[in-house]
């Protein structure tokens, strides 16, 4: 897709460019589609985000190019239940696979980007955390019937896209891959800990099942720091391409790890803020979990339950909580063993990186293996106080 055809489409496809050609630029840096800002005569902007059949990050990774259709429908269904939290959508070419959608880059950054760089935002964990919650409660079996949660788990089945994700994050990283990259001075810390253990292996596996057969609501599924936008006030989540009906303790377990991979970056590079940035990043990571717990419980009206139906909502919580542990666990693991990084970490030297890698490995070594026992906040809160020092 060169920007000249686009702008040919843009004009046919849609009204929003009818008076002349837009203006595009190529802003996209992700590891999946390419992404362009289209300015109309106006001057209003928009982000067009187009799926080709290749992944940016590896030529190799062929996809589906109709996966920007599930990505459409995952956004409107968010918009209906909570607005303020994604982009709105304005358009979806099913002919040339690509939607329009709202521009937020005037008021936003890249949450990824702007917590490695040592900014700090007091409401992070509790809106990342009610997102969850109230996406996964609405989607959930509590507020779904049976028959539309069946269609809605067929509208939004996306077998190619969990398969890229079994592939990398529950099976690459614990062989020896030509994909997995790290550092040389880790080879044998990686050998020993990953690749030759048992018992992370056996739990990744575990996991994957879970993964796959645990179709508790419609999640976004590749929810980390890298898809959400954060302003002074709130976020905004977007690239939902691997979104279907799965464990809810996905999405909260890969916001729970990208806490920790900032907290082992920042230990790492130990400047001036670190110590400041490294307390802050624990408690949010310890408050993300109690909100969520939280904001579950209110979604379900658990006050007004009967004592048999709280509890069933309150299994479901022990359950995603195991979960979030566990994929937490693996996903702190697969951003240093495997193919995709975090690209806004940034190192001066090998020593640095070292350390980063090393310390990363061993808390999502640790939640891994331990995840079935963390099934209550207190659990989380008392092991991430032994781990996180």
């Amino acid at each position: 897709m060169d920007i000249e055809t686009l702008k040919e489409l843009l004009i046919s496809d849609t009204s929003l460019f009818v008076s002349a050609k837009p203006e595009i630029v190529e802003i996209g840096d992700g590891n999946i589609n390419r992404v362009f800002r289209a300015t109309a005569s106006s001057g209003q902007t928009y982000i067009i985000k187009y799926a080709s059949s290749q992944a940016n990050i590896s030529s190799s990774i062929r996809l589906n190019k109709t996966r920007g259709r599930r990505e459409s429908d995952y956004l409107k269904a968010i918009w209906q239940q909570m607005p303020a939290y994604v982009p709105e959508v304005f358009g979806y070419s099913e002919k040339n696979h690509y939607i329009i959608m709202q521009d937020l880059s005037l008021r936003y950054s890249v949450l990824q980007q702007e917590i490695a760089a040592g900014k700090q935002y007091d409401f992070l964990a509790q809106k990342l955390a009610a997102y969850v919650a109230v996406a996964g409660y609405a989607f959930s079996d509590f507020s779904l019937p049976l028959e539309k949660k069946a269609a809605m788990q067929k509208q939004f089945s996306n077998p190619q896209m969990c398969a890229l994700t079994e592939r990398l994050v529950f099976t690459e990283p614990y062989s020896d891959c030509r994909n997995n990259r790290f550092s040389e001075e880790n080879r044998a810390f990686v050998n020993r800990e990953i690749y030759l253990n048992p018992n992370a292996a056996k739990a990744a596996k575990q996991l994957k099942d879970i993964f796959m057969h645990c179709p508790q609501s419609l999640i976004h599924g590749d929810l980390h720091f890298g898809s959400v936008f954060v302003s002074e006030k709130d976020i905004k989540v977007f690239d939902p391409e691997f979104c279907f009906f799965g464990p809810i303790g996905y999405d909260l377990g890969n916001l729970l790890a990208h806490f920790l991979l900032q907290y082992a970056y920042h230990a790492a590079i130990e400047n001036n803020d670190s110590i400041p940035i490294c307390t802050w990043l624990k408690k949010q990571a310890m408050c993300l979990l109690a909100e969520f717990e939280k904001r579950f419980l209110e979604q379900a009206g658990v006050s007004a339950l009967s004592a048999e139906k709280e509890q069933a909502v309150r299994d479901v919580i022990r359950q995603v909580l195991c979960h979030t542990a566990g994929f937490a666990g693996a996903e702190c693991i697969r951003r240093i063993v495997g193919l995709a990084k975090v690209s806004a970490f940034v190192f001066d030297g090998v020593t640095e990186k070292t350390h980063y890698e090393r310390c990363a490995l061993s808390i999502g070594k640790y939640l891994l293996e331990k995840y079935e026992t963390f099934t209550t906040v207190r659990a989380f809160n008392e092991q991430l106080n032994s781990l996180l020092r």
